[in-house]
């Protein structure tokens, strides 16, 4: 496995257990949007990083351009 992958694989084992959901949202216009939240940002900004190498190695047919990476907090929250 080249050394990228060993990392990326390393990541994803470390980070489960605070990886806490993730959504893809089609907007009907093109554009696709992914949203990962956490408990932890280091496991968001990892999981944020395999999802863009997983694009650019096996999803770029799909995808006008590079991926747009944008990481954040999460300012208003609710639920029912």
């Amino acid at each position: 496995m080249p050394a990228a992958d060993d990392e990326r694989d390393t990541n994803a084992k470390a980070n489960r257990a605070v990886h806490a959901g993730y959504y893809v949202i089609d907007s009907d216009d093109g554009t696709v949007t992914s949203i990962t939240f956490g408990e932890a940002a280091q496991a968001v900004d990892a999981s944020a990083q395999e999802a863009e190498a997983w694009v650019v190695e096996s999803a770029a047919h799909l995808v006008a351009g590079h991926p747009n990476v944008t990481t954040g907090e999460v300012r208003v929250q609710a639920e029912r």
